[in-house]
């Protein structure tokens, strides 16, 4: 994304997942690792345990990253799949 470190981060988090976009002034920041913030409150929120895998997402351009519990991502391909196949089968 070529955040640097120091670089400040605004997260709102939805009841499936974290959206982070960069802005002066907001309180979380990239650490000198390059490590972007998860609090734990938008982890909750968006069903994240403890080495949950995670899907992310970036729109480069836009300057925004996504973050999603990949079982999340796991399901809504399913459904989709599903929904293909059934198409598929309906002709």
């Amino acid at each position: 994304m070529g955040w640097e470190t120091g670089q400040g981060l605004a997260l709102d988090a939805t009841d499936s997942m974290i959206v982070i976009t960069p802005g002066p002034g907001n309180r979380h920041r990239v650490d000198d690792r390059g490590a972007l913030p998860l609090p734990a409150a938008a982890r909750r929120m968006c069903g994240l345990t403890s080495g949950s895998p995670v899907i992310l997402v970036a729109a480069v351009h836009e300057q925004i990253l996504f973050v999603q519990p990949a079982a999340i991502v796991a399901r809504l391909l399913a459904a989709q799949y599903a929904k293909l196949i059934g198409t598929r089968n309906a002709r």
